[in-house]
């Protein structure tokens, strides 16, 4: 109920980062404090405790900006892996559509891609059984429709 009130009230006014954390510490060392008082049990110190944890946790994020950054996989407008997805369509498409083998040179020409991008994806598409090589030595590549 409380996380509800609290994404409700984030919305509104837009708290710094942290903020959650101090909203969820105070809460849960209000319902510790309740517990110690009410029943005497240590549960309700350790939610105390906790909860003091939280708040300082919090304090320091609004304070000092959070100390984590994202990862360079998934940070930018494009991360690597959906690059590499991408790839591989394209020259898996690129090689389907035509009606005979090409080599990495061919196909990244027709892709618009770099040849080593594209060999590496070739590599991984035969690994795959999603295409396969000519004759040996002419290190041609054919799709599952070409002669």
């Amino acid at each position: 109920m409380s996380t509800l009130a609290y994404s409700a009230v984030d919305e509104t006014y837009n708290f710094p980062d942290g903020a959650n954390w101090i909203a969820y510490g105070s809460g849960l060392g209000a319902v510790g404090v309740f517990v110690t008082v009410s029943h005497g049990t240590p549960v309700g110190g350790a939610a105390v405790l906790v909860g003091f944890w939280f708040v300082l946790d919090g304090a320091t994020i609004v304070r000092y900006g959070s100390g984590r950054t994202p990862h360079e996989f998934v940070s930018g407008p494009e991360s690597e892996a959906m690059r590499r997805m991408r790839i591989l369509h394209t020259v898996h498409r690129t090689l389907r559509e035509r009606d005979r083998p090409h080599t990495p040179a061919e196909l990244a020409d027709a892709c618009g891609l770099p040849e080593s991008r594209v060999t590496s994806a070739l590599e991984y598409l035969q690994h795959r059984g999603q295409v396969s090589r000519t004759e040996r030595g002419t290190g041609r590549y054919r799709g599952p429709g070409a002669g």
